[in-house]
């Protein structure tokens, strides 16, 4: 039985994939997060220390707030890093910058006001992930050198070690739907879904953001029963993302609907997670991507990829 189990966690975790999928799921992360990231100003920097309520993180570690200057600098090292992961030069070492970088300039607003952001937390969790993988062994810049300077093309055997951060990655991406169903449920229970509180949240930010998409929301708070319907769809979707992980069935439901609710979210109510929009590409299948892309990569460059490589060679030998 215990080996039945064992055979059941290591296909989830452990499967043998391609670095080529890795190796795009990480090129594409780096790419749109560095595209639409906004590091917050330096300018947290000046705010009185009376409204200083550290983190347990920047409390344990003692995390203080840098001068602006310092602040400054951090960000174009951080911007730097994100770029360096994008294209894999010196993937290891780029990716845990990025990770500790992001850790501490995407966590300084958390420490002031109490406040709170659905947004960026995850990245940084995705961020940890890479840089504890081996992200950078296919479409990097590390591994066209390690090319370039070989005589033989090396050997990429399909390994687990692509497959635990996809699959840590979409853990995580559940846990954080998941948690808020939970925290409905468990702050207000089914009042959540049988009071106002739908329909007073689109009539609040209809008149509270200028940037509303669509004006449905005051249409559709009108109508109590569909308000009631729509609220108990999105417990019942979150609470139930998990079951994604496990049922390639549900998850073809799942997904789907998770990510019509968050564009459903900033038609309505101008809340748009950019961040979290994201990371919805830990869902598609990179190992079949990775091969496909690979395959039609070698078919239509094969003499251009080797000439160069030829040729690079040849320069570094001389």
């Amino acid at each position: 039985m215990a080996h039945t189990y064992w055979k059941i966690w290591a296909s989830i975790w452990f499967r043998a994939s391609c670095a080529d999928g890795m190796g795009l799921l990480r090129l594409m992360f780096y790419l749109f997060f560095f595209m639409v990231v906004h590091v917050p100003s330096s300018s947290w920097s000046e705010v009185d220390r009376v409204f200083w309520m550290p983190l347990p993180l920047f409390d344990v570690f003692n995390l203080p707030v840098f001068s602006p200057d310092i602040l400054e600098f951090l960000q174009i090292v951080f911007f730097i890093s994100l770029i360096l992961s994008c294209i894999g030069l010196a993937t290891r070492f780029s990716t845990i910058t990025a990770f500790i970088l992001g850790l501490y300039l995407l966590g300084l607003p958390y420490n002031f006001f109490g406040k709170t952001d659905h947004d960026s937390a995850i990245n940084v969790l995705f961020m940890g992930i890479f840089a504890f993988s081996r992200c950078g062994d296919a479409w990097s810049v590390d591994q066209l050198i390690k090319k370039c300077r070989s005589s033989t093309e090396p050997n990429r055997p399909d390994n687990g070690e692509y497959t635990w951060p996809v699959q840590l990655m979409r853990v995580t991406h559940t846990m954080v739907f998941f948690a808020a169903g939970y925290s409905k449920l468990h702050a207000s229970g089914l009042e959540w879904i049988f009071s106002n509180t739908l329909a007073n949240n689109f009539i609040l930010h209809h008149y509270i953001d200028d940037g509303i998409i669509l004006d449905w929301g005051l249409y559709i708070a009108q109508i109590q029963w569909l308000c009631w319907l729509i609220a108990a769809g999105t417990i019942i979707i979150e609470t139930g993302y998990p079951l994604a992980l496990f049922s390639r069935s549900l998850r073809i439901i799942l997904v789907p609907s998770i990510l019509f609710m968050q564009i459903g979210i900033w038609l309505l109510l101008d809340m748009f997670f950019v961040g979290i929009m994201i990371c919805f590409m830990v869902w598609l299948p990179w190992h079949h991507i990775g091969r496909w892309v690979d395959g039609l990569y070698n078919r239509l460059l094969p003499h251009r990829y080797n000439q160069t490589a030829a040729h690079i060679q040849a320069s570094t030998n001389y």
